[in-house]
């Protein structure tokens, strides 16, 4: 089950003010979608990453982090069409570097966990 981005952008609109977003968009995602989050989180409080590649991958979320690393996102947030395996390059990457990201949807971390453990090497004879 996927989440539209209707409902990601919903979720999104929920957090504090006081939050830095970090958003790592889908190209084919149509950007007048998120005006509402532009003007709620408006000025250094939004960075907005659209992605070349469909999904995005870790290194474009790595090139895109490094970029915005001095603002100190403190929530990262994948909208519209990133698959699992990007998603856990993604946050393998974003989680060594020490800063703090939440992925806020449920059914996104449970795509993950799956991926990780089917790959998972241990156990396997």
């Amino acid at each position: 089950m996927t989440i539209s981005v209707k409902a990601q952008i919903q979720s999104l609109l929920q957090l504090p003010t006081t939050n830095r977003l970090f958003l790592i968009v889908s190209p084919r995602l149509d950007l007048t979608v998120l005006q509402p989050l532009i003007q709620r989180f408006s000025g250094h409080q939004l960075a907005l990453f659209q992605s070349f590649s469909q999904p995005p991958t870790a290194a474009d979320t790595l090139k895109a982090w490094h970029q915005y690393r001095v603002s100190k996102a403190t929530v990262i947030a994948a909208v519209g069409g990133m698959d699992a395996i990007s998603l856990a390059n993604n946050l393998r990457v974003v989680a060594n570097m020490n800063d703090q990201v939440f992925f806020l949807f449920p059914n996104i971390i449970a795509e993950i966990m799956k991926h990780l453990v089917v790959n998972n090497p241990v156990g396997r004879h």
